[in-house]
């Protein structure tokens, strides 16, 4: 390989709350979120129940998976979008979560966002989950070892973004990759031989995953282009339809829109969400 990838963490990254932790104690993600109020419009019987059928692969109501872990439809919506513009520009997209891969997998594939990814790659199981065959190898390694060594250097990338709430194994990986270093508030980059390095800074531990920001960043460092040319290339699902635009002053309802820097010329895009 030689092309493009972006890969995500999974909790608070991809997740709006932290998913390992409600399958695996709930106690603890329940004290993390005491003060959360959409976690407290649940009796902690819905969210055992709910948490027992998914660990017994019962069936389970996909909304409330949807609403709680992933921010709801509107930003399902938009990390659909981005995941079709990624594809369109040709980036092959990896999970490197601390997790377990049947855990991931199963959030990734009932909230429709599994069928984006290459692999799911996962620390605490020491799997490599390749989605379209669905086969599984063990490789114990962490996340930076996961990026540097099968990443750039087995299947030679020349361009990877990386996105985690956790800046430690970014701080590996900085060590690690030898070359001209570049921090700005929007991303650290590295240029080391042929290849390119991006960690999207200023997501926080524990919080509440990619958002506008981190997704307008993502779509300055693929130089994307809006503009009407690319309205048929935005995943319509039967509850969102994307109107694309780069004219600011057309905005009628603000806090729907998303905001990003246009990374060429300076322009600026807006993504609308009717439903």
């Amino acid at each position: 390989m030689y092309g493009k990838c972006i890969v995500f963490d999974f909790d608070c990254t991809l997740t709006t709350r932290h998913w390992y932790y409600f399958l695996n104690d709930l106690n603890k993600f329940l004290e993390m979120y005491k003060n959360d109020p959409v976690i407290k419009g649940y009796q902690k019987d819905q969210l055992t129940m709910f948490r027992e059928n998914i660990l017994n692969n019962n069936t389970f109501d996909i909304a409330i998976l949807i609403n709680l872990f992933f921010g709801g439809y509107e930003r399902i919506g938009k990390l659909t979008n981005l995941f079709s513009a990624l594809k369109r520009y040709n980036y092959d997209m990896y999970i490197s979560s601390r997790g377990i891969s049947s855990q991931v997998s199963n959030a990734l594939y009932k909230s429709g966002l599994y069928n984006y990814f290459t692999m799911i790659h996962t620390v605490l199981d020491g799997n490599l989950l390749f989605i379209q065959t669905g086969v599984t190898e063990k490789y114990l390694a962490p996340k930076n070892q996961f990026i540097y060594n099968k990443l750039f250097m087995e299947y030679n990338y020349r361009k990877l973004i990386y996105l985690d709430d956790t800046n430690d194994e970014n701080l590996q990986l900085l060590y690690m990759l030898q070359g001209v270093k570049q921090s700005t508030n929007e991303y650290e980059y590295v240029m080391f031989s042929d290849r390119e390095y991006y960690y999207v800074n200023g997501m926080m531990k524990d919080g509440s995953g990619i958002m506008d920001r981190e997704i307008g960043i993502i779509y300055n460092i693929m130089n994307y282009k809006f503009g009407p040319e690319t309205i048929g290339d935005v995943a319509r699902t039967t509850r969102d339809v994307a109107v694309i635009t780069r004219n600011v002053a057309d905005i009628v309802d603000p806090f729907a829109w998303g905001f990003g820097r246009h990374h060429k010329g300076g322009g600026r895009y807006k993504i609308k969400y009717y439903y």
